[in-house]
């Protein structure tokens, strides 16, 4: 029985270098059409994330006047706020730091759809004249009604003397405290003289210079005083390279 055989016609060199040209290139536009659904599903997320509210708002940092209902009022107010993407964080900033009690804020995007606020808030030191407070900073801010838990000293002084003032009641204020002296206010005039008002209500008058010295005298003479004599003080004149002048309480002051 014969049988039949064929043979395959062998691939020549021409016909193996055009199989792998088409077969590459093939291969490229494959490739390519891959590249660009993927490119266009990638467009298409960023298009939704872009288009999706803020769902989450992370308030850190502790605070006693401001709260997250203010706060999150201030974002809302006025075009409200973004998508996360588009969301401008230094506008956000803005808007918070405006609250009366916020001294500095940092924001930060969390994905995919959240806001996280970190809140710092004033520091009050001390109250200025007319109204405002001073911060530990020597800054002043003003807030609608201070609701603080203790009483602030009371410092004042010409426009922009802020800092000075601070500074030297820091000076004086240590030194009473160490020797269980309250001092409430402080004044430093236009010719830069200062005034003091310790408690309960004593006037020390330092004058404009060697502040320090006058201060530290007046302590060893008080402290020298009878509690009697002492409680009849209204005010002690400190401006004298030596000594000190004394002005007593009347019998109607002390009623």
């Amino acid at each position: 029985m014969a049988i039949a055989m064929t043979t395959e016609p062998e691939m020549t060199p021409e016909h193996e270098a055009a199989s792998k040209h088409w077969g590459g290139l093939v291969f490229f536009i494959l490739t390519l059409l891959a590249l660009g659904y993927g490119i266009y599903q990638l467009s298409e997320a960023v298009a939704d994330r872009e288009v999706l509210p803020i769902a989450q708002l992370k308030i850190i940092g502790e605070r006693r006047f401001t709260t997250d209902q203010e706060i999150r009022g201030a974002l809302e107010s006025g075009a409200g706020l973004d998508s996360l993407m588009m969301q401008d964080v230094a506008h956000v900033q803005r808007r918070v730091v405006e609250l009366p009690w916020v001294d500095a804020v940092q924001v930060r995007k969390s994905w995919p759809d959240g806001l996280t606020l970190f809140i710092t808030e004033q520091q009050p030191l001390a109250q200025w004249d007319e109204g405002r407070l001073l911060n530990q900073r020597g800054e002043l801010f003003t807030v609608p009604e201070p609701a603080l838990a203790e009483p602030l000293p009371l410092l004042q002084g010409p426009d922009g003397t802020e800092q000075r003032v601070l500074d030297y009641f820091k000076r004086f204020d240590s030194l009473l405290a160490y020797h269980q002296l309250e001092l409430l206010e402080l004044t430093m005039s236009t010719r830069q003289a200062w005034k003091l008002l310790l408690a309960p209500n004593l006037e020390l008058r330092l004058g404009r210079e060697d502040e320090i010295a006058r201060l530290q005298r007046f302590i060893d003479l008080y402290q020298a005083l009878p509690a009697e004599a002492k409680n009849k003080i209204a005010y002690v004149d400190a401006r004298y390279d030596t000594g000190m002048a004394v002005g007593w309480l009347t019998e109607n002051d002390t009623e």
